[in-house]
């Protein structure tokens, strides 16, 4: 074989975007997925269009997160779904953003002080964080599934030990910017309770999208274009008959149905038994009425001689 040197190999890149990841390659996708749905989502709900900026996921002591809080601030305490408990620390000038009536004052430079959080404001940011987590656990689309639930809240970071100092956790936080505007939320929780999915995840050799159009619109549409474009026959069955060498498969003979009188239908979609139903008629035509769903049931085969009665069926 004649191997012809000096050949010329065009480099063909599948991907021309940059990845950029920290230690977390995982979580910093997840992590961009949630900044893409919580500019949405706080555009719908406070009127104002934030830039969200997702920065890398970091792991650090818990006791390096706590010195991180300087001041009072609102402080949610929340559990995952067999993931034990976390930390969502919202910045003061975001929970003034979230709970200020005025859609054009929320892009001002809020005060970094504790909002007074009465009954009313509380609900109210309360309610907008409770969106907030919704598109957290809607960024693991495709990794893994995830949900979150808010137990309690503090303005006291020493109220907020659930875990030991020294004890590793993962930080995950978002900024928002806008026209002057800057703050921020922070996620922590331990980094043992995502360790089995962090080593599920690391195995894997291609990494997710970070677009969840994938998993949720086009998905969507494609199996609706799927279902409307197949047909249907449904095709009610009075019954069946036992065929063998027996049966008098002639002019006159007897084929008894493995149904008696008054008993419910089955009623098949494309060949495949999923409905019961009765006769009866509707408009002067026979009609069958959906009862409830298929139930398989072996009846018996009486060897015995059937006599034939003749039944008035009403008129078509």
């Amino acid at each position: 074989m004649a191997v012809e040197e000096n050949e010329t190999i065009d480099l063909y890149n599948l991907v021309d975007s940059q990845v950029d990841t920290g230690r977390f390659p995982w979580m910093d996708i997840i992590l961009r997925r949630w900044a893409h749905l919580l500019e949405t989502t706080l555009f719908e709900k406070l009127g104002v269009m934030f830039e969200t900026e997702a920065l890398p996921v970091e792991w650090m002591r818990f006791d390096q997160f706590c010195a991180g809080i300087t001041g009072r601030q609102p402080l949610y305490i929340f559990e995952t779904q067999a993931n034990g408990q976390g930390i969502l620390a919202v910045s003061n000038k975001f929970a003034h953003a979230c709970i200020n009536q005025n859609a054009k004052a929320r892009l001002q430079d809020q005060s970094g002080e504790l909002p007074d959080l009465d009954s009313k404001s509380h609900q109210k940011l309360h309610l907008m964080l409770q969106h907030i987590l919704k598109d957290f656990e809607k960024s693991w689309s495709g990794i893994a599934e995830l949900k979150v639930m808010l137990k309690k809240v503090t303005s006291h970071r020493f109220r907020a030990k659930i875990m030991v100092p020294y004890e590793k956790c993962i930080v995950a936080k978002i900024v928002f910017h806008g026209h002057g505007f800057s703050s921020d939320l922070a996620l922590c929780f331990p980094y043992l309770s995502f360790d089995s999915v962090f080593q599920k995840q690391g195995r894997k050799k291609i990494l997710p999208p970070e677009s969840l159009d994938h998993f949720y619109a086009e998905t969507r549409e494609h199996f609706r274009t799927m279902l409307e474009e197949v047909e249907y026959e449904i095709v009610a069955e009075l019954g069946t008959v036992a065929v063998n060498e027996q049966t008098p498969i002639r002019v006159g003979g007897i084929l008894p149905l493995a149904s008696s009188v008054g008993r419910e239908m089955t009623l098949k979609i494309n060949e495949t038994p999923v409905l019961a139903g009765e006769m009866g008629q509707a408009e002067e035509n026979y009609a069958v009425r959906i009862i409830g769903n298929f139930e398989e049931k072996k009846e018996k085969h009486r060897k015995r001689p059937r006599a034939f009665n003749k039944i008035k069926w009403p008129q078509a």
